[in-house]
């Protein structure tokens, strides 16, 4: 199951690629929404190969899920993996610059099954995509003001 979303952002494409990549400030904004997210190897750069731990909870349950980047292309593209419970989801990001000013954030990821129980997640996502999807639009615009503000404040 394949999703796709994105937002305009009124910010230079360097200054947006800085503020996703500042993984530290990631970590700790999860961490205020209930998601423990720990880097393997925190004493290395962010680049291919960066491995996270994340914990957090969906559906009443606690699960965990091995983050990992897969590539990079600065400042354009990242691509993640992600694997959990049967549950493997890829994922990237992309950066296109529409104006000097403007910038395109663009999200495409895969839910892929492994396993039954995985199938059946699948299966109960599909039945609710339309609302997943505006929860994620509406999340997706958020994190895109967000972006503006941090980088408004920068300057």
């Amino acid at each position: 199951m394949h999703f796709q979303i994105h937002e305009d952002i009124n910010a230079e494409l360097q200054d947006v690629y800085e503020v996703i990549t500042d993984f530290d400030t990631i970590e700790r904004s999860a961490l205020r929404r209930g998601v423990e997210a720990r880097r393997i190897t925190p004493e290395i750069p962010v680049a291919t190969g960066a491995e996270w731990h994340v914990k957090f909870g969906f559906r009443g349950k606690a699960r965990e899920a091995m983050i990992t980047m897969v590539a990079e292309d600065a400042p354009n593209s990242m691509s993640f993996t992600s694997d959990t419970e049967g549950l493997q989801v890829p994922m990237t990001i992309e950066l296109v610059a529409l104006s000097r000013t403007t910038t395109r954030m663009s999200m495409n990821f895969e839910l892929k099954a492994t396993n039954l129980p995985a199938r059946l997640l699948v299966q109960s996502v599909k039945l609710a995509r339309g609302t997943i999807e505006k929860k994620l639009q509406a999340r997706m615009t958020s994190l895109g003001k967000d972006i503006e503000g941090r980088i408004a404040e920068a300057l």
